[in-house]
């Protein structure tokens, strides 16, 4: 079936759908969506993998469109996870498919990601292919697209679907998947949580103890994406530093935090003067931290769909944000992915491990926040333009750890180190109001760190007052 046919299918399912009369008088909604049926569910019911592939390559095509506004920001590092109406109709489509349980459906998807997986080479590392490599939109339109189907699913049935979605994570392992792929598992799983609730998970012990291992799997995946920007000093010190570029970078390879002349040349030079040396001062006006526009590059319909691109024309269509930092096999690792991975974590986790273990089991999970704090503190020590976007993230995510009593072990003396530190306030707006929500749970919830703090201030008297005295 060609790719316009596909399409048509979908068109007429979302007429039928909404309950519209055609212009032609070919049939009723009902009619239609029985003609629908008629079509693919023979196809279902013997080629699901096959069904599945045009699927996704129709979802690739219904892309919620960008505004001018949208297409001129140059943030790319604030995942979107928002899909179209065009594309949660192909979602709903297929949860409608009485041949295809939505149960046989996650696996037949967990089937073609191991398919994907083989045709790439089955190479055992993170993937970071290509803006416009096939098989990775592929990989990313499916994990989309049963993304789409999991917020669309009610929860009584949804929490029926975990071992198909338990089997996904184990059968296509984020190590074989693109970032994308990867943040795509973790949200699922994520979401998975929110609308099932947390007690009907904790009540189920075999269903929470193995939401808990792949908590951890897809925890413990991201957070290597987090590590990317970071290496350790020397090979005798066990001292993690944030990595810095000593190359010098081309204009279309810069980051947003790197490009800085515009603000440096549109404030007075007291202005200037006054906020020198934060990372607000180096920053461009569009960097403010926003979560509701959609990531450039990063979802499949936003994939180029033609893989024969010459690879001068792949060198063009490069993103803005891609630095020319390399891993051991070579391959780019986009910075932007790091601070996606940083955002999304501040965003999930803490609540996520909160929601899936007992009050008596809560500090089971503290190892895994501790190696992704370990990935953090690096970025919170360092303050230029480069790492700004770092520093906000790592900030949201300590915000969010402070939320919650158990997890201070984890952070607490390294939060307070920081805290102390001669240089603290160089941070933009965004940041510092993260660190105030971190203070205030810190010092409002424990006597003794607000007795430390005041025991560090500075008490020599004034010698000003005290002449003025005489």
């Amino acid at each position: 079936m060609k790719l316009s046919e596909r399409r048509s299918v979908c068109d007429v399912w979302a007429v039928a759908q909404k309950g519209l009369l055609p212009r032609l008088p070919i049939g009723s909604a009902e009619q239609l969506k029985q003609r629908v049926f008629d079509l693919i569910n023979p196809v279902a019911k013997r080629h699901p993998n096959a069904l599945l592939n045009a699927l996704s390559i129709v979802w690739m095509s219904r892309a919620p469109r960008k505004t001018p506004e949208q297409l001129l920001k140059p943030d790319s590092d604030i995942l979107s996870f928002v899909y179209s109406e065009e594309q949660l109709t192909i979602a709903n489509l297929l949860l409608e498919l009485k041949v295809l349980p939505f149960q046989h459906a996650i696996f037949a998807i967990a089937e073609c990601l191991k398919d994907l997986y083989k045709s790439s080479g089955g190479k055992t590392t993170t993937v970071t292919a290509a803006p416009n490599d096939r098989t990775t939109a592929c990989e990313i339109a499916m994990l989309e697209l049963l993304h789409g189907c999991v917020r669309l699913v009610p929860s009584k049935d949804l929490h029926d679907c975990w071992s198909a979605l338990n089997f996904l994570f184990s059968e296509a392992p984020p190590s074989g998947l693109s970032p994308r792929g990867v943040f795509l598992e973790f949200k699922i799983l994520d979401d998975f949580v929110r609308i099932c609730g947390s007690q009907t998970i904790i009540d189920d012990k075999q269903t929470s103890r193995h939401i808990q291992d792949a908590c951890q799997r897809l925890t413990d995946a991201v957070n290597y994406i987090v590590g990317w920007q970071l290496e350790t000093t020397s090979w005798l010190k066990r001292t993690i530093v944030v990595r810095q570029d000593t190359g010098t970078t081309k204009s279309g390879e810069t980051t947003p935090m790197m490009e800085t002349k515009s603000l440096a040349t549109s404030i007075n030079p007291e202005a200037s003067a006054s906020i020198r040396g934060s990372t607000m001062s180096l920053a461009t006006r569009d960097t403010r931290f926003s979560s509701h526009y959609d990531v450039s590059g990063n979802s499949a319909s936003q994939l180029v769909l033609n893989a024969n691109l010459s690879s001068n024309s792949d060198k063009k269509s490069s993103s803005n944000l891609r630095a020319s930092l390399k891993d051991t096999n070579n391959n780019k690792r986009d910075p932007a992915y790091s601070t996606q991975a940083l955002f999304l974590l501040a965003e999930c986790l803490s609540e996520l491990i909160d929601s899936i273990t007992k009050s008596e089991d809560k500090e089971k999970l503290l190892p895994t926040l501790q190696a992704v704090w370990a990935n953090t503190l690096p970025y919170l020590k360092v303050k230029n333009a480069r790492n700004a976007r770092f520093f906000l993230a790592s900030s949201q995510f300590l915000a969010s750890l402070s939320s919650f009593a158990y997890m201070r072990s984890v952070w607490k003396k390294s939060a307070l180190d920081l805290l102390f530190d001669p240089s603290f306030f160089k941070m933009d707006i965004q940041s510092l109001k993260q660190w105030l929500v971190v203070i205030d749970n810190l010092m409002t919830n424990e006597k003794a760190c607000f007795k430390e703090l005041m025991a560090k201030i500075p008490t020599t008297p004034n010698t000003g007052i005290t002449k003025l005295k005489h």
